[in-house]
């Protein structure tokens, strides 16, 4: 993404949105991958005279994990771990079964009780916004290309990093 891409009127008028909020009321929600063909390595280290073998998987057609997570002022508050890809129904499942119990009334300013994830269109559902505000809480849709505003955003590099040292997926997304 460049930086002409991005609207900034809209960039601004975000910034000023969620300044009105605490942020114990606010709640980041994405989803991160892990494509399972990428975990192949080509280099290694071997003690003294031990080869270096390199193991490999049939890994071309394999789909790999995500993780659609919620943070908050805490860290982590709620994640789940799935085979495949995200679509807009299982999104929608884990609104409704993870992060809908923990939402707090936004009138009443309760903690997580304003909603913030990008545009994606798995989570621009109408369903995800009903059920939401339904809860009580508000919804706060990020600018068009601006992962830089959303807290969990942070981390895909956690994963990424631990993703590098390690070769059990789930141990990975879980921790």
């Amino acid at each position: 993404m460049r930086p002409s891409e991005r609207d900034q009127i809209l960039r601004m008028d975000f910034c000023m949105l969620i300044t009105q909020f605490r942020p114990r009321q606010i709640v980041y929600v994405d989803e991160v991958g892990i494509q399972l063909k990428c975990l192949r390595r080509r280099y290694g280290y071997s003690k003294e005279t031990r080869a270096i073998v390199e193991r490999s998987a049939n890994l071309q057609n394999a789909s790999g994990y995500n993780m659609i997570g919620a943070l908050d002022h805490t860290g982590i508050c709620t994640q789940r771990i799935t085979d495949g890809t995200v679509d807009a129904a299982l999104f929608e499942q884990f609104v409704a079964e993870d992060l809908v119990p923990l939402l707090g009334n936004f009138f009443d300013s309760e903690d997580r009780s304003v909603v913030v994830m990008d545009n994606a269109a798995v989570h621009s559902v109408d369903r995800v916004r009903e059920m939401i505000q339904a809860a009580g809480a508000e919804l706060v849709m990020l600018p068009p290309y601006s992962p830089d505003y959303n807290a969990i955003e942070g981390t895909r590099l956690v994963v990424r990093a631990r993703r590098r040292n390690s070769s059990d997926v789930m141990c990975v997304l879980r921790h």
